[in-house]
């Protein structure tokens, strides 16, 4: 009769946590992806290396920072990095593969900086910089002098009455824009660049070619610019080469890959049906050994 009673209260818990686990998402797993995170890096000439600060836009000398390298391994999509730069050295700055949304950069000597992509690239006043990776939207503000290495969706060159930044790209460009700031103009509104065609000088003058550009939108799907008959006009000059990065992760695959909230288990199931079978077993058991004394 004793062991008959143990059985009823061992049961009894047994089915207690059954039920719990039956319970409106008492079978889900919970996880939440990480906030985006800003992170400021700048190039210590004393140490001669790349160091960066976490969740700050701005770089202080006066705390403790740490080796860039580090950050390649924390950065993740939906990030924000800015650049700073304001030595006379000309260096190279590895942000890794890794798709984030936004690039700021602010640099006295030229800077290559090496993405796996980004959504927001600003290349602010009187920066020198190479960006590679593809962007969907760039900004570049005066005086600025920069070449970018990819695919670029949009670029917007902000001036007021009149461009003074240099700019070219090695892949292409959906769609550029310049108006100006201060003055009802816009000097350029210009789509589909082919790779490489882009270039803008000091003055402000495009030396692209007209049959490498559009003046409409292009009427194909994702943008792609209207194929030319490169055969029949002549070649330009290409731009020097740029490294470029390998293609870029996709944001939507890494966040597929968290476990998302209301994923039911079913082998949680099978090993609660399993405990009740082998529960309901060792009473009859039990019952009818305890018929038979």
């Amino acid at each position: 009769m004793k062991k008959w009673k143990n059985f009823r209260n061992i049961t009894a818990l047994i089915v207690t946590a059954v039920m719990l686990f039956l319970l409106p998402e008492g079978h889900c797993l919970k996880v939440n992806a990480d906030e985006p995170v800003t992170y400021a890096v700048k190039y210590l000439a004393d140490q001669g290396e790349w160091c960066y600060q976490e969740n700050s836009s701005t770089f202080d000398d006066t705390v403790a920072s740490w080796q860039v390298y580090q950050l390649q391994e924390v950065l993740k999509a939906g990030d924000t990095v800015v650049v700073y730069n304001d030595t006379t050295a000309d260096v190279t700055l590895d942000l890794g593969s890794t798709r984030f949304t936004n690039l700021t950069v602010s640099t006295s000597a030229f800077t290559i900086i090496n993405t796996g992509g980004v959504q927001d690239c600003y290349i602010l006043s009187n920066s020198s910089c190479a960006v590679n990776g593809n962007i969907a939207n760039a900004h570049v503000y005066d005086n600025s002098l920069v070449n970018f290495g990819n695919n670029i969706q949009e670029l917007r060159i902000h001036c007021n009455d009149k461009i003074t930044s240099s700019v070219g790209c090695g892949g292409t460009v959906g769609h550029l824009y310049a108006p100006s700031d201060t003055l009802p103009r816009t000097f350029y509104d210009l789509y589909d660049f082919q790779a490489g065609s882009l270039i803008i000088d000091q003055d402000g003058d495009l030396n692209t070619p007209d049959w490498k550009y559009s003046r409409e939108p292009s009427s194909q799907p994702g943008g792609q610019p209207t194929p030319q008959p490169e055969a029949q006009q002549p070649e330009m000059q290409q731009p020097a080469a740029q490294p470029t990065p390998a293609a870029p992760a996709d944001s939507d695959d890494e966040y597929d890959a968290v476990p998302k909230t209301g994923e039911r288990n079913p082998a949680l199931w099978l090993i609660c049906f399993g405990i009740l079978c082998m529960s309901g077993s060792i009473g009859l058991r039990l019952k009818s050994q305890n018929d038979k004394m």
